[in-house]
């Protein structure tokens, strides 16, 4: 945990090591407000028991072995950060690091609304789960 960093980043240094590391997942009733609306790519928005139990399913076939919060920016109740997390694939052993970038609205020490949004087809892709024409089909632009 860096201590240098403002108080509404530190959150987001303990969600990783609590939740994600520590896998315990009363980490989100601590941390996320009970009426928090849970934004992710697309049009997804998640309220806490859904978030419970995608962390549950992600944490069957996920270790998680590190995560750095990185470039915090803080303005008022708004906090924007970068994360790495890196991450062991339990049947398998392979790990890979993906890189995320959250923002959150934090007041009182909880976060009251959060935006989440991971390079995910990047990590696969390098795990060898994603094939390369899918890959290239989504980050070549159209000629």
């Amino acid at each position: 945990m860096n201590p240098s960093y403002p108080p509404a980043a530190q959150l987001w240094q303990r969600w990783y090591q609590e939740m994600w590391i520590g896998e315990d997942e009363d980490a989100i009733d601590r941390m996320i407000a009970a009426d928090a609306p849970l934004h992710f790519p697309g049009d997804a928005r998640l309220t806490r028991p859904e978030l419970k139990a995608w962390c549950r399913a992600f944490l069957e076939r996920w270790d998680v072995i590190g995560a750095k919060v990185l470039d915090p920016i803080v303005q008022g109740d708004w906090v924007s950060v970068r994360t790495e997390l890196t991450i062991r694939e339990r049947s398998s052993g392979r790990e890979v690091t993906v890189d995320g970038q959250q923002r959150a609205i934090v007041r009182d020490g909880m976060f009251r609304e959060v935006w989440d949004c991971w390079s995910w087809a990047d990590a696969m892709e390098r795990l060898g789960s994603l094939p390369q024409e899918t890959v290239a089909h989504f980050l070549v632009p159209p000629v």
